[in-house]
Order: C-alpha cells, then structure tokens, then sequence
C-alpha cells in the first residue's frame, strides 16, 4: 500500500550541494517507482545549487517540494521537516536523511505491517558509513549480503547512511 506512504526529507544545500542533489534524485526515482511520495522540506537560499535542485525533481511526479528561505548560517533540520509536514496528505509517513539509503521495498513492507495492525510503528537502526565503507560495499556488491545478517544487528531491518561521497 505504498499510495499510503510519504516519505519527509529536509534538504538543505549549504555543504556537499552536489552529492545531496545527486541524492535526492536518486530518492524520487526509486520513490516514483515504488509509489512512494516524498516531500522535501528544502532550505532554498536561492543559490546557483538551489536552482539546480529544484530544476533536478521537478519532472517527478510523487515529489512535492516545500520551500523556506532561511539565510542564516545555523541548518535548522527540524524546520525542514515540519515544513514537509504540513502538505503530507498519507496516512503514514517514513522520516529520512537525504545520505539514508531509500529501501522503499522495507518501508512499503513496515507500512503495510503497521496498517494490518502487526505493529504500532517501527523504527529502524541506521548503519553509519564512511567514504571507504560505502565504496567499499558498493565494489562488492554486499549491501543484500550485510543486510541478511541479522546477528550482526540483531534486527532483522536496518538502513544504511551513505555519507561524504563528494564534497561540493
């Protein structure tokens, strides 16, 4: 029952702007593909970045973008996602990072546990990546094989959080 799931990113390119707008569209591409809809609660300070961000998801049809205009210095994420709040019109909604690997595959999945009423909610632990374990994962292709073991994590779902693959 993916139509029910919204997906809440703050995006806010004051460092790495181009490893964040490369993430972002590799999130609305597989949201679109898995009818997930994602809002993006962006910081738009109107930069050369910003209008490459927004110029990049305008063409996916599940991303609405809800924009401040926060100048200052100091990030404030929270805004972001409260921002992204207010024009979620699902039932259930998944809050990310835009450097968390998007399983929409595990999120559609807890959604629909949580709409059977098999579980209240669920929150996932989030795997720390580096720059080397993030390539290092990637050259080897063992994403599927970390996640299948559950007696590392003693969970059976987590998430991943790529970080710090470009600085911009």
């Amino acid at each position: 029952m993916a139509e029910n799931l919204t997906s809440l990113i703050p995006i806010d390119l004051k460092r790495r702007a181009k490893d964040i707008i490369n993430k972002a569209v590799l999130i609305a591409s597989d949201a679109e593909k898995s009818n997930v809809k994602v809002i993006f609660g962006h910081n738009n300070r109107n930069t050369r970045q910003d209008k490459a961000f927004i110029k990049a998801i305008k063409n996916y049809s599940n991303v609405t973008l809800c924009q401040a205009n926060n100048k200052s210095e100091l990030i404030n994420v929270s805004q972001l996602r409260n921002l992204a709040f207010r024009a979620v019109d699902t039932e259930l909604i998944v809050l990310l990072d835009v450097d968390i690997f998007s399983d929409f595959a595990l999120f559609i999945r807890c959604a629909n546990e949580i709409l059977n009423q098999s579980a209240p909610f669920h929150i996932l632990p989030c795997l720390y990546l580096t720059k080397y374990g993030t390539n290092y994962l990637r050259k080897k292709k063992a994403l599927k094989a970390l996640k299948k073991n559950t007696s590392l994590f003693r969970v059976r779902n987590f998430c991943t959080w790529h970080v710090h693959h470009q600085s911009s």
